[in-house]
């Protein structure tokens, strides 16, 4: 990720909690496989066409825990409007943003590609917002309404311990 670049959240948000795992949004066992392989295969076309300059899965951190990793890999920070993040609104925010989804990914790149990836993603039921940007600071600042916090300062917190050391 580059400073400047757009920070995309990407999710399915037709979906249900999952009756076992609590924290697991799931979005496949309802699905046609057709439907799954191209979301998958959308993923892989946005990458041949060289439209990202990060990008991950969401896993097991949630939205906000996965951005993270993806920040401190790449020694930069972002700020993110919380009401911007795709959200199926039968689940409490808290909730939302420790599920991992079964198809969910955050993005980073140039604002000249933004709508391509919307269109691709899109016409997979994966629903693409721009909720925030790409900052030289080394923090991930949240922000709702007229409130901004610090969520990780990567000045001194550690996710992996992984990153870039020629950013």
């Amino acid at each position: 990720a580059r400073p400047g670049d757009k920070v995309l959240v990407a999710i399915d948000l037709d979906g249900a909690v999952h009756p076992q795992f609590h924290l697991n949004w799931d979005t496949t066992t309802m699905k046609s496989a057709e439907l799954v392989q191209a979301q998958i295969t959308s993923m892989n076309e946005i990458a041949q066409q060289h439209l990202l300059s990060a990008g991950k899965d969401i896993s097991n951190p949630g939205t906000l825990g996965t951005l993270g990793m993806l920040l401190e890999t790449s020694n930069v920070g972002a700020t993110v409007e919380l009401e911007l993040i795709p959200r199926n609104c039968d689940v409490n925010w808290e909730d939302w943003l420790k599920l991992y989804p079964g198809s969910g990914f955050v993005l980073t790149a140039g604002e000249k590609n933004v709508q391509k990836i919307i269109e691709i993603l899109e016409k997979v039921n994966i629903t693409t917002n721009v909720v925030g940007s790409i900052i030289s600071d080394q923090k991930l600042y949240l922000t709702s309404e007229n409130d901004k916090e610090v969520v990780f300062d990567f000045y001194t917190d550690r996710i992996t311990g992984i990153h870039d050391e020629n950013p």
